[in-house]
C-alpha cells in the first residue's frame, strides 16, 4: 500500500483486499461478492473491517454479520430496487442487472419507458467545464486503456 503524508500519521494503517464490494457490482451487473483469492497478508474486506470499527466504536451489536451474503440480505431490506438480488439467484442466473426488485420476475430490463423520475421530460443542461485545482503528477498518471 502506497503511504502519504496523512497516513504516516495513523496509528495503525492496513489495507482493504482488493476485491468485489459488499455485493459484488461491476457496472451494471451484480456478481455476487465472492472472493477469488485469499486476502494478502493481514488485509481484510471492506465488511469485516467495518465491523472491527463498530466492534471498537461500541456498536458491534449493530453489525452481527457473518459473511458479504449477511449484509447483502440486509441491504436488500432497505433497498426495495435490489430486493430480488439474492445470491441464489445470482448462481443460478449468472448476474442481474438494476433494478431486480421481486423475487418472483424478471429484471426490469427498462429502467424509464414512458417518463424520468421527475416527470416525462428530462432536464439537461449544459454546464461550464472547471478544470481541477490541481493536475496529477507524472508519478500518478493513470494509464490509458
Amino acid at each position: 500500500m502506497a503511504r502519504d503524508e496523512t497516513s504516516t500519521k495513523d496509528d495503525d494503517v492496513r489495507e482493504a483486499q482488493q476485491e468485489p464490494h459488499l455485493g459484488g457490482q461491476h457496472g451494471n451487473k451484480y456478481l455476487g461478492g465472492r472472493y477469488r483469492q485469499r486476502p494478502l497478508g493481514e488485509s481484510l474486506p471492506d465488511w469485516q473491517i467495518i465491523i472491527r470499527l463498530a466492534n471498537a466504536m461500541g456498536y458491534g451489536n449493530y453489525f452481527r454479520y457473518s459473511s458479504p451474503e449477511d449484509v447483502w440480505n440486509e441491504i436488500r431490506s432497505a433497498w426495495p430496487a435490489v430486493y430480488g438480488i439474492t445470491y441464489g439467484r445470482l448462481e443460478r442466473e449468472g448476474g442481474l442487472p438494476y433494478p431486480t426488485p421481486r423475487l418472483d420476475a424478471p429484471p426490469v430490463k427498462v429502467l424509464y419507458e414512458k417518463e424520468f423520475g421527475v416527470g416525462r421530460r428530462a432536464r439537461l443542461r449544459p454546464v461550464a467545464y472547471i478544470p481541477p485545482p490541481e493536475q496529477p503528477s507524472k508519478d500518478y498518471l493513470l494509464p490509458e486503456a
